[in-house]
């Protein structure tokens, strides 16, 4: 027999505020662990079925804090100083380039750049005469898969593809939430390479499917873009949300949670034009037509 959120034919009742993953019973069959992001959560079954024994008269509340079970990980950082010199330079001031330079490197930071950078005692010399040199990158529309299954490579043709054509920085906006962040997290530890990786997760998907994200109140907002806050998401990606109400809701629950959000765009422009007015991140693909005017420009 077929259960759902819906379901009457048998008792139905919400265990968790947001979401839960790894669903396990305890050994007496009386209580339900789940897990979300680096938290464990449990609920006795009486707290959520009146009509088991010892129930209280009124129901618990559901649980919205569960059992810290992350641990820490220091961030890969090299040691050392690095000098690359006698490069062509291309800088962020303006239209500045400089066409014999060097550039220290010290641990992960850039700590000079310019004609007149010294090089430090010691530091290791790269020549780089007759090269030019641009800052790192960042791709904020990165798709591609970092894992698939759940397992993480180290070796990633997407990663050194992106590293060897100087990308430093990726923003995924649409994978699989758990595999994303898990290579997010490898990669900062220095045990994958590969570009910083950022993501929206698995999207907030408005039309039919396996992974729909209802939305239909602030409060469904919120608990969607919660959950997926709580596994590393800084951004959501608003996708087919079918009613503009849908996708302002989740504008204003990402204001309150101080995230990102950026719409599936492209196909009509009319709505790309309210997805800017009512205040997304970006949207997600150029806008359907072949010449804009400067009224479009300047909105």
């Amino acid at each position: 027999m077929p259960i759902g959120p819906k379901s009457t034919a048998s008792p139905v009742r919400r265990l968790t505020r947001d979401a839960g993953e790894n669903l396990h019973w305890s050994a007496g069959s009386d209580k339900v662990y789940w897990s979300l992001g680096p938290e464990l959560f449990e609920r006795e079954l009486k707290d959520a079925f009146p009509f088991l024994p010892g129930a209280p008269e009124k129901a618990a509340a559901i649980p919205e804090q569960g059992r810290r079970i992350s641990f820490t990980q220091a961030a890969d950082k090299p040691s050392g100083v690095i000098a690359l010199t006698g490069a062509r330079i291309v800088t962020m001031n303006g239209d500045e380039v400089i066409e014999k330079g060097n550039i220290i490197v010290e641990g992960n930071r850039i700590v000079a750049v310019g004609a007149s950078a010294k090089v430090p005692a010691g530091a290791k010399v790269i020549d780089v005469a007759g090269k030019t040199i641009i800052p790192g990158l960042i791709d904020v529309h990165a798709h591609g898969s970092q894992a698939e299954n759940g397992w993480v490579p180290q070796q990633s043709w997407v990663n050194y593809a992106a590293v060897a054509f100087g990308i430093t920085t990726v923003h995924n906006p649409s994978n699989n939430a758990n595999e994303i962040f898990s290579a997010s997290e490898l990669v900062r530890a220095g045990m994958v390479v590969g570009p910083r990786t950022y993501s929206t997760g698995t999207i907030l998907y408005g039309a039919a499917g396996s992974f729909r994200a209802e939305i239909n109140s602030l409060d469904d907002a919120k608990s969607n873009l919660r959950r997926l806050q709580a596994v590393g998401a800084f951004s959501v990606k608003s996708y087919n949300q079918p009613r503009r109400e849908q996708r302002q809701q989740i504008i204003a629950a990402a204001r309150e949670l101080k995230m990102m959000v950026v719409p599936e765009g492209g196909s009509l422009f009319e709505t790309n034009m309210t997805m800017v007015a009512d205040g997304h991140t970006g949207v997600e693909h150029a806008i359907p037509v072949a010449h804009v005017y400067d009224d479009v420009v300047q909105f």
